[in-house]
């Protein structure tokens, strides 16, 4: 699932449309803060998720239809194998937990943002702003973009960024950090 990159036309939060707002303030809906160079990452094609969801739906009516034709087949009060049933149980719980995860992480939209705030995200249904003080430095890694807190812990940015924008992501990163008036008398973001 490629990422795509766009300068701020909506607020990522809310999708409070910016037209006719100054290039730099507040959402006046949820307060997002943002600037002429706050740059947003989307996933570009989520609706892939859900026609593999669909294509796994479709694969499990066969495995359904043969289970409950052998129940009906050895009849009531015979011994019954339940293998095949409990393993069509356990498959559809786990399919139904997955469209229910994956509806809530798309639900609000997922995003990762960079600002005059620091880096904002939304990963799964949870929002979290990480304010530029609190970043050690922004790492592309091969799976996922890593950004190393101040106070030891890490937090890891998969589900939006894919490989080509991890780089790119972690560049302009590092660049918001240099042009952030609060960051000035620390250390440059490492990398």
């Amino acid at each position: 699932m490629q990422a795509q990159c766009r300068s701020i036309d909506q607020c990522p939060e809310c999708q409070y449309p910016f037209t006719g707002l100054p290039h730099s303030g507040r959402c006046p809906e949820c307060g997002f803060e943002y600037d002429e160079r706050t740059q947003v990452w989307t996933p570009n094609r989520p609706w892939l998720i859900y026609l593999a969801l669909l294509c796994s739906a479709l694969g499990l009516i066969p495995l359904a239809s043969r289970s409950v034709s052998q129940i009906a087949r050895i009849g009531v009060g015979r011994p019954v194998h339940w293998l095949p049933l409990v393993f069509l149980v356990a498959v559809a719980s786990l399919f139904l937990g997955s469209v229910y995860y994956l509806y809530t992480c798309n639900r609000m939209g997922r995003y990762v943002a960079i600002g005059p705030f620091g880096i904002r995200m939304r990963l799964r249904s949870v929002s979290r702003t990480i304010p530029w003080a609190e970043i050690l430095c922004v790492k592309a890694g091969l799976f996922s973009t890593l950004i190393q807190l101040r106070n030891g812990k890490r937090i890891r940015v998969c589900e939006v960024l894919d490989r080509n924008n991890r780089v790119v992501f972690c560049a302009k990163a590092r660049a918001a950090f240099a042009q952030d008036p609060r960051a000035l008398g620390r250390k440059n973001l490492k990398g």
